[in-house]
């Protein structure tokens, strides 16, 4: 099968926005030319790796190798061209979705209609909360304040009161932008992400839009305008390796 040069370009994204929040978190990392990998213990719903090429594989295997040794029990990766068969080695995959482009054609800057772009502190409290509501669990602070300087990442939110509804991320890479963490708290998520959508354009203008998802989600991203372009998995030590909390390698 050829190989579609967007979807290295939707990986490379993802793996932006795994180097600003563990940046944010004060976790080590290494950005390699074949993957992304995190030196210290990923945080909630990331990953310990992530694959950048679909090349590269006996690097990438020898890396995967060391730090499942190093995580033993924990530890889970994005296969980000589906090239691994893990099942061999006693992994499960959790998951397997499509990384998705849309041409800036497709996703176009208009008006929010009542989003809006998260400024402060208390407001990113508000969204993160209602992004834990939304389906992602987790005791934690995922998203600290220092991030909302960042010119390279946006968070975006739908307010109704004090109770943020709908949410997503956006963020940037050198020939894209990524749209990620999209959540509702209530019914209508195939409005949400097609607003969600344009809170990515409007970030970053006559930009493609990149991304993953998997199901109906996946099935929503396609009737706007997004087009599959390459398969992924996520792959995990099963429960019988791991450690109870296996939240932090569902990925992002």
């Amino acid at each position: 099968m050829t190989l579609d040069s967007r979807a290295v370009s939707a990986a490379a994204n993802n793996a932006d926005l795994y180097r600003c929040v563990f940046e944010a978190h004060g976790l080590r990392y290494a950005l390699t030319r074949f993957a992304f990998i995190g030196l210290d213990p990923p945080p909630p719903y990331y990953s310990n790796l992530t694959t950048l090429t679909p090349h590269d594989q006996p690097e990438q295997a020898e890396c995967i190798a060391t730090l499942r040794s190093a995580n033993s029990g924990s530890f889970g990766f994005k296969d980000s061209f589906s090239n691994f068969d893990m099942s061999k080695a006693g992994m499960t995959r959790l998951f397997e979705a499509a990384w998705l482009w849309a041409p800036a054609a497709a996703v176009t800057a208009q008006p929010l209609d009542g989003w809006k772009r998260i400024k402060t502190d208390d407001d990113l409290n508000l969204w993160e909360a209602g992004w834990k509501a939304g389906g992602s669990p987790s005791s934690q602070r995922m998203f600290p304040a220092t991030m909302l300087s960042r010119p390279d990442i946006g968070f975006y939110g739908r307010f109704i009161g004090a109770t943020c509804q709908a949410g997503c991320i956006a963020n940037l890479s050198g020939d894209c932008v990524g749209l990620s963490n999209i959540y509702s708290v209530e019914p209508g998520r195939a409005q949400v992400r097609a607003s969600a959508a344009r809170c990515a354009a409007n970030f970053a203008p006559g930009r493609p839009v990149v991304g993953y998802d998997r199901g109906n989600a996946f099935e929503t991203m396609v009737s706007i305008g997004f087009e599959p372009v390459g398969k992924l998995i996520v792959w995990v030590d099963p429960p019988s390796r791991s450690m109870a909390d296996q939240s932090h390698v569902t990925s992002t």
